[in-house]
């Protein structure tokens, strides 16, 4: 079994390709432009969810990833990774443009989920309750006082 890789062949041959050197395909140039569009949606809104105004996707990870799910941390590091290279029209080649996709949707699927309305009401709840259970704590330990000093 021989291959040909003579001049018909479209890897190698003048002419052979449709898109020339130094040209890209419109494509490549569509998928970069979606892909680019759905790493800045997720930056703005997962700026939106939980506060900042970051330049990059990376750097709003850095500051918020302890408030989020270990999958969506990871979805949202793969869409930083992707960042840094998805204009660049040779390393944007290497990137899988269906794992990017689905990351995206993933990720602002779940911080579209995010009520901020809830999160506030949940940490006053939280500090309320801390606080009760201080007070509480409080109060026994100074009857357990008085009762070992006599007074009640």
């Amino acid at each position: 079994m021989t291959f040909n890789m003579g001049p018909d062949y479209p890897l190698f041959g003048s002419g052979a390709s449709p898109i020339e050197p130094g040209q890209s395909s419109g494509y490549t140039d569509i998928v970069t432009q979606q892909i680019s569009d759905q790493i800045d949606g997720t930056r703005s809104l997962l700026c939106a969810k939980l506060g900042g105004s970051h330049r990059t996707l990376a750097a709003a990870l850095r500051v918020h990833k302890r408030h989020l799910p270990h999958a969506v941390k990871r979805d949202l590091a793969l869409l930083a990774k992707a960042e840094t290279v998805v204009h660049h029209p040779k390393l944007a080649q290497t990137l899988d443009w269906p794992a990017l996709q689905g990351a995206a949707d993933r990720a602002q699927a779940h911080l579209k989920g995010i009520d901020l309305a809830d999160r506030r009401k949940g940490w006053w709840l939280g500090m309320l309750g801390g606080l009760a259970f201080n007070l509480l704590l409080f109060a026994t330990l100074c009857l357990i006082a008085l009762k070992g000093l006599g007074v009640i």
